[in-house]
């Protein structure tokens, strides 16, 4: 394995981790501790300032989750064609099924 393949899973598994890492504490700890603790219109207010910092952080994981899984889709040698994995073939010709 050469270094840029590890270092584009290392960003790959870096960017999932980023992104359901914040949804995850987002879902299971701030939205119930907002609900808890404030009122309605502070509530929207308060969620609209952590997306407001949170979103450029989730758009840069998401492209480079997308541009990781791209690189490491050309470099592997057992990828020829995404037709050959499982019901691919039917649904690019699905007159063979």
């Amino acid at each position: 394995m050469d270094i840029p393949q590890v270092l584009a899973i290392w960003l790959h598994t870096v960017a999932l981790v980023i992104a359901w890492g914040y949804y995850g504490i987002l879902g299971r700890v701030v939205l119930p501790a907002i609900e808890r603790s404030l009122d309605r219109t502070t509530q929207g207010a308060t969620l609209v300032a952590i997306e407001r910092r949170a979103v450029p952080l989730v758009l840069v994981s998401v492209v480079l989750f997308t541009v990781t899984g791209s690189y490491l889709l050309l470099v592997n040698p057992r990828w020829v064609d995404p037709a050959q994995f499982g019901a691919w073939p039917c649904l690019r010709w699905p007159w063979t099924c």
